[in-house]
């Protein structure tokens, strides 16, 4: 139908142009409706091509609307749901809200009556605590006495006690020191040494124990041992006794130059004394030394009235000599009777 319009235009227009114009020839006409011809040919399918496109724009706006009107249901739905459960979980979240401000007001209320009870505590723990301070001051005020008076009856029964353990020793040491007499009496020189010994942890310096241990080794031939003893007693003490005795054991034991050592320290040893303790040890010098002449001036010197007699009875000498005196040394046996009768004379006179 568009053909023929555009036919007859352009034969309206021939026309109208022939009628105007009569030098243009019908060839040309010709060749103008061809062109026009292929115009519309090309017009109508670019219409064509146009009518399709829209086509197919509109059902691709179609569909992307569809799309597009799915999408926006979907999502108006997801919103829907979503603002449902938000509504509900705020709707939770308001309740609990309000639960919980109700257990924060119960919890204050709650916290109010425990600070107020606490404080109550706190007011009378502090009353409390000023009576207890005064009685904890005045406890250690009696504290403090009774501290005193202990330390002080500690001192008393300390001093009472080491008086009692002084008085203990001294009645042991007493006791230790009869057992000593009473061993010695009967001749029991070994006791007399060991209990001696035993006197002498309790009492390391008493004079008394250590004479009598190194008597009671004298008494027991154990002249070595004596000896020592001896030699120690007199680097503490020095007496007669002790100085007689370890004189004696020099001799016993033929220590001649330990002897006259001895002799020269010591007054009482030398024959300017004049009494039967120096002239029995002269004796047994100079028997020792085999001096027979010598002794006969001694028991010759026995004789006169210058002589003074001692107690001392020389046994030890007189035990250990009589199985070391021969024949020939007579005067030497002899010597000793006499200084024996002047010693038993002595005795008998007393």
């Amino acid at each position: 139908m568009k053909r023929n319009i555009l036919y007859l235009v352009f034969i309206i227009l021939s026309i109208n142009s022939f009628a105007q114009e009569n030098s243009i020839s019908i060839l040309e006409y010709k060749n103008k409706i061809e062109l026009l011809e292929m115009k519309v040919t090309q017009l109508e399918n670019t219409q064509n091509i146009y009518t399709i496109e829209n086509t197919l724009i509109k059902d691709t706006y179609s569909s992307s609307y569809d799309r597009v009107q799915l999408g926006i249901t979907i999502i108006t739905l997801l919103f829907g749901v979503l603002a449902y459960f938000g509504f509900v979980n705020i709707k939770k979240i308001k309740d609990d809200f309000n639960d919980d401000h109700s257990d924060l007001k119960e919890l204050k209320s709650n916290a109010t009556e425990i600070s107020d009870d606490i404080t109550r505590k706190i007011e009378l723990f502090n009353s409390e605590y000023v009576k207890a301070n005064d009685i904890f001051l005045k406890l250690n005020k009696d504290y403090g006495n009774i501290n005193s008076k202990i330390k002080f009856l500690d001192v008393k029964y300390k001093e009472v006690k080491d008086k009692s353990d002084e008085q203990d020793l001294e009645i042991e040491i007493l006791t230790t020191k009869d057992s000593i007499r009473d061993a010695i009496k009967s001749n029991n020189y070994s006791s007399v040494s060991k209990l001696s010994a035993k006197g002498l942890n309790k009492s390391p310096k008493d004079m008394f124990f250590l004479k009598t241990e190194a008597f009671g080794y004298l008494k027991m031939k154990q002249f070595e041992t004596a000896m020592e003893h001896y030699e120690s007693i007199l680097q503490i003490e020095v007496d007669t006794y002790s100085v007689t005795n370890l004189a004696e054991l020099y001799l016993l034991l033929d220590s001649n130059q330990k002897f006259n050592e001895l002799k020269d320290k010591y007054d009482y040893l030398k024959m300017s004394k004049k009494n039967t303790d120096t002239i029995y040890l002269e004796a047994i010098y100079r028997y020792n030394n085999n001096d027979i002449k010598s002794l006969k001036e001694l028991k010759e010197l026995v004789k006169t009235p210058e002589i003074k007699p001692t107690t001392w009875d020389f046994q030890d000498v007189k035990n250990f000599y009589k199985l070391h005196i021969p024949d020939k040394k007579e005067c030497f046996t002899e010597l000793l009777e006499l200084i024996n009768i002047l010693i038993l004379k002595n005795k008998n006179e007393i």
